[in-house]
């Protein structure tokens, strides 16, 4: 095989989107799309990510993601693995799976809701 085909392979490998029910991930993402309740879908710029929080209130984790005028906040289970895709700006898209794919998620993340709020609504409130 020839190295140019050898790198091109390794390209498509790295940017192979995972089938996962509530996250995908890419090799470099601009941004990050959160289909979020309502039916609404944000696109938020990695350039305005400023800070991301993890807290695990035992069967249920939060994941805070602060961009500069807007605020996601996820809900779910073993949302670690989503914070650190976040951290390498590698997550492409978001989205809270229904709740009957909770039981097959087993160690996976699982996104029980997704919530997008503007930094003056969420100061507002």
């Amino acid at each position: 095989m020839s190295s140019l085909q050898q790198m091109v392979d390794r390209r498509r490998a790295d940017e192979a989107v995972a089938a996962h029910p509530c996250y995908s991930t890419k090799a470099q993402s601009a941004a990050v799309i959160v289909e979020a309740l309502g039916g609404e879908n944000w696109v938020l710029p990695w350039q305005h990510f400023i800070f991301g929080r993890h807290r695990d209130d035992g069967d249920r984790e939060q994941l805070v993601l602060t961009f500069v005028a807007h605020e996601v906040t996820l809900r779910g289970m073993n949302l670690a693995v989503i914070a650190e895709e976040a951290a390498n700006l590698r997550l492409e898209s978001v989205r809270a799976a229904p709740g009957k794919y909770l039981k097959s998620a087993g160690a996976e993340p699982f996104i029980e809701r997704a919530d997008v709020q503007t930094i003056s609504e969420r100061i507002d409130t």
